[in-house]
C-alpha cells in the first residue's frame, strides 16, 4: 500500500492505484461517519460512494495544511450535512424550552441502581451504541453527531442546519435523554428484566 505522500501525489494525477490505496486506507473511517448520519445502511453506502467521488474530484484543492484524514473526514461530514438537507425534512418542530445542557440522565431515586449508574456500569459494544444512535429521530441524531462527535458549537449547528440555537440545544438534550432510555432498556434486557 502507498504511503500518504504517494497517495496525495497519485490522486492529484488521477492514478487508479493511488485512489484505490486511499479507498482501502480510509473507507472504514468514512463509512463510520456515513453510518452515523444516514438513516439506513444502504444510504450510508451511497453517501460513502459520493464522498469518495467528491474527494477524488477535489484532490487538487488539498493544500496539505491539515492532515489528509482530517480533510477527507471534513468533506464527508459536509456531504452528510448536505445529504441531510436534501433528503430529510426537519419538519418536527421542537418546542424551545429551558434545558440542562449537562443532562444525560435523571436520577429517579437515591438507590444505588439508578438508570445512570446501570448505564455507566455496563460495558457496551460499539455496535450497541451505534444501534442506539440509529433509533434517534433524524433531527436529534444530526444535532447529537455534530455536537458530541464533530465538536460543533450550538451556533455552528444552528447555522449549518438552519435552526435556532435553542432548537439545537433542545434537540441535543432530548437526544441525550432518548439515548439514556434506549441504553437503559438495553441494560435491562441484557439482565433479563423488563423496562418499565
Amino acid at each position: 500500500m502507498l504511503d500518504n505522500s504517494e497517495i496525495i501525489k497519485g490522486c492529484r494525477m488521477h492514478k487508479k492505484n493511488a485512489q484505490q490505496s486511499l479507498y482501502l486506507k480510509y473507507n472504514g473511517v468514512l463509512m463510520g461517519i456515513c453510518i452515523r448520519y444516514a438513516p439506513t445502511i444502504e444510504e450510508a453506502e451511497d453517501l460513502l460512494q459520493e464522498s469518495f467521488i467528491k474527494i477524488f474530484s477535489k484532490f487538487r484543492k488539498y493544500d496539505k495544511k491539515g492532515s489528509l484524514e482530517g480533510w477527507i473526514k471534513r468533506i464527508t461530514v459536509n456531504l452528510a450535512i448536505n445529504y441531510y438537507h436534501k433528503h430529510t425534512k426537519l419538519k418536527h418542530k421542537v418546542l424551545e424550552e429551558n434545558f440542562d445542557e449537562n443532562m444525560l440522565t435523571e436520577d429517579v431515586s437515591n438507590e444505588d441502581e439508578t438508570p445512570k449508574s446501570i448505564i455507566l456500569n455496563t460495558d457496551f459494544r460499539k455496535e450497541d451504541l451505534l444501534e442506539a444512535m440509529e433509533k434517534l429521530p433524524n433531527g436529534y441524531k444530526m444535532v447529537f453527531n455534530l455536537y458530541v462527535l464533530e465538536k460543533f458549537s450550538h451556533q455552528k449547528i444552528a447555522d449549518t442546519l438552519h435552526i435556532s440555537i435553542n432548537t439545537s440545544k433542545s434537540q441535543l438534550s432530548r437526544a441525550r435523554k432518548q439515548l439514556q432510555d434506549i441504553l437503559y432498556e438495553k441494560c435491562l434486557s441484557m439482565k433479563g428484566l423488563n423496562y418499565e
